[in-house]
């Protein structure tokens, strides 16, 4: 995973300078899976939005993650004054390729420790046509109502796709183009 992550990584630095550093999660027996984050040094990332890759049984994650308080407050602050443009910019991303929007509670446990009570899953596509604004509603209405709300926006790189793409050495590729097609939402949510 961190050879992985170095080389996307190393794709991400040269689009924008944003991503000055990537940080591989501590793997622990017990954890069914293994991450990378990609954005300011660590642990500058978790104050802004970043992404984040994981690797589980069952493919690669690429998602946004907007998880600490000052991550969360300036979410609150785009969908307040500038939602509009945000909801342009996740139509755009859907445009790309689908995605979930996955919004959860985090409740502060211990320190560095949170439980996480999930709130909302939403489909890009009901962003669009007729459900659009009652989702889009309900969405920036729970996000409101949350203290500390956690979002994903995240795609799935299913297993089989990906060992495909990887004998092809076209994985690294791939990922980083998903994380720099995110990067527009990333860049929206960390604006002043």
């Amino acid at each position: 995973m961190e050879g992985f992550a170095l080389q996307v990584q190393a794709s991400l630095q040269s689009f924008a300078t944003f991503y000055e550093a990537c940080e591989v999660g501590v793997l622990k027996l017990a954890d069914p899976y293994c991450w990378a984050a990609f954005g300011p040094l660590p642990p500058e990332y978790r104050k802004v939005t970043h992404q984040t890759v994981p690797l589980r049984a069952n493919g690669l994650e690429v998602f946004v993650n907007t998880e600490l308080k000052d991550a969360s407050d300036r979410l609150k602050d785009v969908l307040r004054h500038r939602g509009h443009a945000f909801r342009v910019a996740l139509q755009h991303l859907r445009e790309f390729s689908p995605f979930e929007l996955v919004l959860q509670e985090r409740v502060q446990r211990q320190a560095s420790l949170y439980n996480y009570t999930p709130k909302m899953q939403l489909h890009s596509s009901m962003l669009v046509g007729a459900t659009n604004n009652v989702a889009w509603e309900a969405f920036t209405q729970t996000v409101e109502l949350l203290p500390l709300p956690y979002l994903r926006i995240e795609r799935l790189l299913p297993a089989a796709k990906l060992i495909e793409l990887s004998k092809c050495d076209k994985a690294v590729q791939h990922v980083a183009e998903i994380l720099r097609e995110n990067h527009a939402v990333v860049e929206m949510l960390n604006a002043p």
